[in-house]
């Protein structure tokens, strides 16, 4: 297993199956801890593939499971809780487990055992290709080919699955992460496997000092272009309150400086106009081009303390040092 705070469940999991939901004999929501509500579901699940390991039963194959699913009082999906509370258990919904253990399937998709659970159409096309390329023994580079090749149609699957057998090599090698960060920040890459790749590389260089600040510059740089960029919307709260905020202060092993990240930028450079369009509009600009003082003052015309999708009092006070 992956010791780093990344992990692959294409490559943790010994066993990979895709099953269908033929019956579903849904049980009543009652009442469990307080604000929640538990009920269990008995399911008659077909093998439709095993993809990797060995199972007892042969495709089309059906075995019944007993389930408990968990959610809100309200109706809403608990995020936190067991896998199978995360997906559908219509009759004929396709799922997607990764097992720590292979034999008979009722084992196989036990809670216990998952790694991970996902219906299958948002990621299996995602866990064909990383399969496919497994085969192969690739190397960082062919890896880092293939997310540049697929970067419009990979998803979040096959980006967590890029990051993990690619880690040691980027860490090692600031050209290839920086080839790997403009898959991510690039307009055209899918959004799950942008925020992915940035969501990823954040967690481990927040979590470990194994990466140099010139890594750490260029994952702050990457975040702040992607959060510039309109495709981006549903995630530039966070990258602008969250990600960058601890990124930038995280001890591994120093915090970093406005000059580490922009480079070229100096305080005056937040008053001038580059990199920004009429009025502050940095959608008007190609920000995957901004560096240096362009990035950091398009980032400053940005930040809208009455927009809460863009307000960030930390943001500024480290790009301003405490003056803006």
């Amino acid at each position: 297993m992956n010791e780093h705070a990344v992990t692959s469940e294409i490559l943790d999991a010994g066993t990979i199956v895709q099953v269908v939901i033929d019956d579903a004999d849904l049980g009543p929501w009652r009442d469990g801890a307080p604000g929640r509500q538990v009920r269990s579901v008995i399911l008659a699940v077909r093998l439709a593939d095993v993809l990797r390991g060995s199972v007892t039963q042969a495709p089309g194959s059906v075995v019944t499971l007993e389930v408990h699913q968990e959610r809100l009082a309200s109706g809403r999906p608990v995020g936190s809780v067991g896998l199978w509370s995360r997906v559908p258990v219509d009759v004929g919904a396709r799922l997607l487990g990764f097992s720590q253990v292979g034999g008979d399937l009722a084992d196989v998709l036990a809670e216990e055992h998952l790694l991970r659970l996902e219906a299958s159409g948002p990621v299996l096309a995602d866990l064909r290709l990383a399969l496919s390329l497994q085969r192969e023994h690739p190397t960082a580079d062919a890896l880092l080919e293939q997310a540049e090749r697929h970067r419009r149609d990979a998803g979040a699957l096959f980006a967590r699955y890029v990051w993990t057998l690619a880690r040691e090599a980027l860490r090692t090698s600031i050209d290839r992460f920086d080839r790997l960060m403009r898959v991510a920040e690039h307009p055209g890459t899918d959004v799950r496997a942008q925020r992915a790749y940035l969501v990823n590389a954040y967690l481990d260089m927040t979590q470990s000092a194994d990466f140099d600040t010139a890594h750490r510059a260029r994952l702050a740089r990457a975040m702040l272009r992607a959060a510039l960029d309109p495709h981006l919307a549903a995630l530039r709260s966070h990258l602008l309150q969250v990600f960058v905020p601890n990124l930038v202060r995280a001890p591994v092993p120093e915090p970093l400086s406005p000059a580490d990240v922009f480079c070229d930028a100096v305080p005056e450079d937040s008053a001038r106009g580059d990199g920004a369009g009429a009025d502050g509009d940095v959608t008007a600009v190609d920000v995957t081009a901004l560096d240096g003082a362009g990035l950091r003052t398009a980032v400053l015309a940005a930040l809208d303390d009455a927009d809460p999708a863009t307000t960030s009092p930390a943001l500024r006070d480290w790009l301003t040092g405490g003056e803006g």
